[in-house]
Formats: structure tokens, C-alpha cells, sequence
């Protein structure tokens, strides 16, 4: 299989602004069907905690996520530490046997969510999605580590990774308990854990994650130039820094004389000699 690399492949897009007025805390800010506006927080380590405790389909699968669904996951947000023995409760009532289509079935939680959505008179339907895109660059920083480092731990957001929390950002920026579950965004959380994994080992590579699909793609088209047995981009722009492949010489035994003039022509060697 030919390789490609790393820089010829399409990263993901990234919300770079968006990304900074949630380190900031900022909020989004949402038009309400009154005229008024609502600031959505960025998600703090404890927001993220609760919503996987019932593993939220606000979270999991917003395709089948009810109303219900996303106002358990804003009111969460909302409230944070506030409401964080309601959701114990719940959890450990019959909450997870709740019939989110079913008002009859609903808990003294899920109707303190409904309530409080109807406070705040957002269109649901229109802004779901961007709030799920926003709530997402929760994890723009540790996105950046290879797939291979993280917890082994069945829960994102269990004791073990709490640890590891507050023994990088609780230390660095000096949060404490308090701080670090509910007020400091975890897109600050992510990031500094990122930073600290590489300054801690600075052979593992910390970049944006590449498109899966251009990845697919730009592979695709390096096979098909090699069964040609033509050269790659990166070959002509960067003759000195990149070899032939077996495949190439194979498919092209001419190829290896006209590349070899390339590189010569690249370290400024005359193509002719003088007599």
C-alpha cells in the first residue's frame, strides 16, 4: 500500500473561535422564541460525569434523543452542582425506567427539566444540533492524542480520570475539588491534558486529527499514480526528501533516470556536464 503524508492529508475542520469563547467560558448564545438570549456554558468535567452516569442520548445519539432527552442534558448544565443529588436520586430511583414520551412516568427530576425548559423558551428543533456541536469541543484537545493513549477505565468521566485531572489542570491552574467538576470548561481540560502528555513525552505527536475521508481518498490516488508509475506530489515538490517506491520502478523502469535528474537539479547540479 503506498504511503501519504501526514501534511498532504485534509485535518478535520475545527471551530478555532468557537474553541476560544469556550476556554473563556463565554457561552453560546442561543435566540430565544421570546426575543430574549440564552448563554449555553461550555460543559464542565461534572456536567460530562452526570450525563454519562444514564448515558445520555443528548450525548450518545442525538438522532433519537426526545425533548426530554435534551432538557435532562441543559438543565444538567444549567445547574450543575445545584442539581447534581437530583440526579442521584433519580439514578438510583426508578429514573432510568422513565418513558421519555410519557409525561405520566416521569420523575421529580424530569419534571423539574420540563419545567425549566419552558422557562427559558429555546426552539428546540433548531437548536439542538448546534448545541450538541457545541457541547463537542469539550473534546477538541484530547482529539489531538493518538487513539492508543487514554483510560482504561469503562467511564470517560470516572475516579481515574478525575485523578488525572486534578493532578494536571487542578495543579497547574490551581483549581480545586469544586472548580475542576463544575466551573472550569473541559475544553480548557482537554487541551492542558493534551499539553501535558506531550511535554511529559514529547515523542508522542500532538496535532488535529486528520479527515478520515480525505485519508481514504488521498490513499486511493497514491495507488492508482504508483500503478501508473507516476510520481506523487510530494516527490516533485520535495524530490530530495522522498524515495522511489518498488511499485513505481516496477510500473515505470524509466522512472528512476528522470527522477534522479530531479533530485540532482534540486541540489544544484548541472543536468549536463561541461567538457
Amino acid at each position: 500500500m503506498a504511503d501519504v503524508p501526514a501534511r498532504c492529508i485534509k485535518t478535520l475542520p475545527v471551530d478555532y473561535d468557537g474553541e476560544i469563547f469556550a476556554m473563556m467560558d463565554l457561552g453560546l448564545p442561543v435566540d430565544t422564541e421570546d426575543g430574549q438570549t440564552y448563554f449555553v456554558r461550555p460543559p464542565s468535567f461534572g456536567v460530562w460525569s452526570l450525563l454519562e452516569t444514564f448515558e445520555s442520548p443528548f450525548v450518545t445519539n442525538l438522532e433519537d434523543c426526545t425533548f426530554l432527552d435534551v432538557w435532562r442534558a441543559m438543565y444538567i448544565n444549567e445547574k450543575r452542582s445545584a442539581c447534581a443529588s437530583q440526579v442521584r436520586d433519580w439514578f438510583y430511583g426508578s429514573g432510568k425506567d422513565v418513558d421519555p414520551e410519557n409525561s405520566e412516568t416521569w420523575q421529580a427530576w424530569d419534571n423539574d427539566c420540563a419545567a425549566w425548559a419552558d422557562t427559558v423558551k429555546i426552539d428546540w428543533n433548531y437548536w439542538a444540533l448546534r448545541i450538541r456541536e457545541w457541547f463537542q469541543l469539550s473534546f477538541n484537545g484530547t482529539a489531538m492524542l493518538p487513539k492508543t493513549i487514554g483510560s482504561s477505565s469503562e467511564y470517560w468521566f470516572g475516579a481515574d480520570t478525575l485523578g488525572l485531572v486534578l493532578a494536571t489542570v487542578g495543579h497547574v491552574q490551581g483549581y480545586d475539588l469544586h472548580g475542576v467538576l463544575w466551573e472550569i470548561p473541559f475544553s480548557i481540560v482537554s487541551h492542558t491534558i493534551a499539553q501535558h502528555v506531550h511535554i511529559n513525552n514529547p515523542k508522542i505527536p500532538v496535532a488535529r486529527p486528520k479527515d478520515e475521508q480525505d485519508i481514504r481518498l488521498q490513499l486511493r490516488l497514491a495507488e492508482e499514480r504508483e500503478e501508473r508509475g507516476e510520481l506523487h506530489p510530494w516527490q516533485v515538490k520535495e524530490p530530495l526528501e522522498y524515495d522511489l517506491t518498488q511499485a513505481q520502478t516496477v510500473n515505470n523502469p524509466g522512472l528512476r533516470e528522470q527522477y534522479e535528474r530531479m533530485r540532482d537539479a534540486a541540489r544544484g547540479k548541472p543536468l549536463l556536464k561541461v567538457s
